[in-house]
């Protein structure tokens, strides 16, 4: 942790244009229902077919060709149901979104892995993310006092742990010192932990989202009827 100046006016005023204007935080304006389609139709034909087939690139805009990090979270009865994502760019937005909407529905070690039966029961949501910037911060009464509420996610780093929080959190954390003490959790480390060679970097994100299954559900749900060829999956 290296103690220097916090963002001038000028470059919190460079980032936030930058937010503004990067064409991927843009894709979840001007191309929200072709994301969640994207992640929906992941889910839907990989728990029928056994996995999903990568979308066709060529048929999707420009914003979701090129590359780009992606969270998919899931939720069942408002509560977190599976949530995988890329903290770096390394794909085509599409790619990634469909990707990871199937690992956030079969492979999320925290949850067992989603049925078909259960797709009725789902919401799903989608967020873009801007590329992480390292922050820089004195101790940590200097790091709460730099994080803007709703508006950073952040990563902490220390000891060999990563935790990483998406700006949504901050609506069951709306608290800096709360917000923080959970991300420190999430990375496998005690709530009140602090040390000299913590690292944090925070970025932003845009979210689709759809409060039900967003695209029409497989015949065989409601006939009692399990995934169509489900072994050729094998959550990890």
């Amino acid at each position: 942790m290296t103690p220097t100046d916090k963002d001038s006016p000028q470059d919190t005023q460079a980032r936030e244009v930058e937010v503004k204007t990067n064409p991927l935080i843009l894709a979840t304006r001007d191309h929200g229902e072709t994301l969640i389609a994207l992640a929906a139709e992941a889910i839907t034909e990989g728990l029928v077919e056994g996995a999903p087939t990568p979308p066709d690139l060529a048929s999707q805009p420009g914003p979701l060709r090129a590359q780009g990090a992606s969270f998919v979270t899931l939720t069942k009865d408002g509560q977190l149901r599976g949530c995988i994502g890329s903290v770096g760019a390394s794909r085509p937005l599409a790619l990634d979104v469909a990707a990871n909407a199937w690992a956030a529905a079969r492979r999320d070690p925290r949850f067992p892995p989603v049925t078909v039966e259960e797709l009725p029961d789902l919401a799903l949501s989608v967020s873009v993310l801007t590329t992480p910037v390292p922050m820089t911060f004195t101790d940590q009464k200097d790091l709460l006092s730099q994080m803007r509420p709703g508006v950073d996610g952040l990563i902490f780093m220390d000891a060999g742990r990563r935790g990483l929080f998406l700006p949504q959190v901050w609506e069951s954390l709306p608290s800096a010192p709360a917000f923080l003490a959970h991300l420190k959790q999430k990375a496998g480390l005690p709530l009140d932990h602090w040390s000299d060679s913590v690292r944090v970097e925070r970025f932003e994100a845009r979210c689709a989202t759809a409060d039900h299954w967003p695209i029409p559900l497989p015949q065989m749900v409601g006939e009692g009827t399990g995934p169509k060829e489900s072994q050729k999956e094998k959550p990890s």
